[in-house]
């Protein structure tokens, strides 16, 4: 872009990315692919850069009438929208209050477990929690590059070789891992073709350092036994077209969640103390995202606020990114932590009714068979297998 309204095309991502793919292209002449990137760069100029200048206009037009309060409580029916959301992201009828109060509960108790753990690793009992995430990171040092890349490759065939004694299925489709091609976060999952004819893709960007006591939890999570199992096995379930895409958030994310401490389970962290507490400062960045969002959207917090809170309870600065993210989507993040507690709760009850005759093997092909399902029907599910196999 050379000015705010000219554009340098062949420079824009769009043409640019399409070129290079016709270049790898096999079957067409150079002259069709000449006509073809004259075309592209054509229609790029004919409606793309139009249609993005009236975007960005629309965008900056919005900024004349924002507000500074970010909660959407302050819009008529704002509380009720409000409701509503969190009813969508996260799948049960759990209202704004209980969601803060359940937050600031879970904050507390990992609280206590991360300085628990701590201890047992020789750190003081007092510490706080920016002084023991200083520590680990400044002692674990951090990864990228070449050495992250492997790093992710062991963990992966690590939690590929211990999950057959978890799950009597798992998916079909190949994992790879590929490098995120718009430099974005630290990585992310994209779940293989609904036809299946590619694999499930771990997207990272190896040039950003980790820290190394994160690393476990993370990939985890994106993949084996998180959304990679998940998210790939429920595209080769005998199920609807809709049910094998669908992504419900408390659902996924809470499935995601429960795999970082199914992981833990699993024997995963035995030998990476400092790993398991990385999972849980993890689980405790979902806990105070519950107390951060319902906050701002249904307490009234300032940015401030928020910001203020997050950095008393983990102990961590608060990302300008991160709170964009609560402000914008409202009821998005406290999926992670409603879908993990309503696993676990599901997995205790069957438990205790169960006893004996409760097998993890099976309670995780019934959680994965149905595809991403809201949470409330998971729970009906569940019932009706506790009771099937009661009887």
């Amino acid at each position: 872009m050379q000015g705010p309204d000219s554009f340098q095309v062949e420079a824009i991502e769009l043409y640019t990315s399409f070129r290079d793919k016709l270049d790898q292209a096999e079957g067409i002449t150079a002259p069709e692919k000449q006509v073809l990137v004259d075309s592209a760069l054509a229609e790029i100029e004919r409606t793309f850069i139009p249609a993005f200048l009236e975007l960005r206009d629309y965008l900056l037009s919005l900024e004349t009438v924002a507000g500074d309060t970010p909660g959407v409580h302050r819009f008529p029916q704002g509380r009720a929208y409000y409701a509503y959301l969190l009813r969508h992201y996260t799948g049960t009828d759990i209202s704004p209050e209980q969601a803060h109060e359940l937050g600031l509960s879970e904050v507390a108790r990992l609280q206590s477990e991360i300085r628990q753990a701590a201890a047992e690793l020789g750190y003081p009992p007092d510490i706080s929690l920016a002084d023991l995430d200083g520590r680990l990171s400044a002692q674990g040092n951090s990864l990228q590059g070449d050495a992250l890349l492997a790093e992710y490759d062991r963990l992966i065939a690590k939690a590929g070789k211990a999950a057959a004694q978890f799950f009597e299925r798992l998916p079909a489709a190949q994992l790879v891992i590929e490098r995120e091609p718009f430099g974005s976060g630290i990585g992310y999952y994209l779940p293989p073709p609904l036809d299946g004819s590619g694999p499930g893709v771990f997207y990272t960007n190896p040039d950003y350092p980790i820290a190394r006591h994160i690393i476990p939890s993370f990939i985890f999570h994106e993949t084996v036994p998180g959304h990679h199992l998940q998210g790939a096995l429920a595209r080769e379930l005998d199920l609807p077209a809709f049910s094998r895409v669908l992504d419900f958030n408390g659902y996924a994310e809470g499935w995601a969640v429960y795999a970082e401490r199914l992981a833990w389970e699993m024997g995963l962290y035995e030998t990476d103390p400092p790993g398991n507490l990385g999972r849980l400062r993890f689980e405790l960045s979902r806990a105070a995202r519950l107390v951060i969002d319902t906050g701002i959207h249904a307490r009234g917090w300032t940015r401030e606020e928020a910001a203020a809170y997050w950095e008393k309870a983990t102990g961590q600065p608060a990302n300008p990114a991160s709170m964009d993210r609560y402000v914008i989507l409202p009821g998005q993040g406290c999926g992670y932590t409603v879908g993990l507690l309503k696993i676990l709760e599901l997995r205790q009850r069957a438990i205790d009714r169960l006893g004996d005759e409760f097998n993890i093997r099976e309670f995780h092909t019934l959680l994965l068979g149905h595809g991403s399902v809201p949470l409330q029907a998971l729970e009906r599910f569940v019932a009706e297998w506790i009771e099937s196999k009661a009887n």
